[in-house]
């Protein structure tokens, strides 16, 4: 499981990272989280979930044991 931010700072930002991992290791559930920029769906890679921050620690904990099937 990957948990990244869209704004990192270094080289490559949350998105473009979160894009690589999803093309390198597709098995690995991503989900993308900002609290300023909201991307629509074409630019989340594949089967990805994002969440607007602030973000609801009970919400969050759903949604990863729905990514990861337990």
């Amino acid at each position: 499981m990957l948990l990244t931010s869209v704004a990192m700072p270094g080289s490559m930002a949350g998105l473009g990272f979160a894009h690589t991992v999803c093309e390198r290791w597709p098995a690995i559930k991503i989900i993308v989280a900002s609290g300023q920029v909201r991307p629509t769906g074409h630019n989340l890679p594949k089967d990805s979930r994002f969440f607007l921050k602030p973000y609801h620690a009970q919400i969050m904990i759903r949604e990863i044991r729905s990514l990861i099937g337990t």
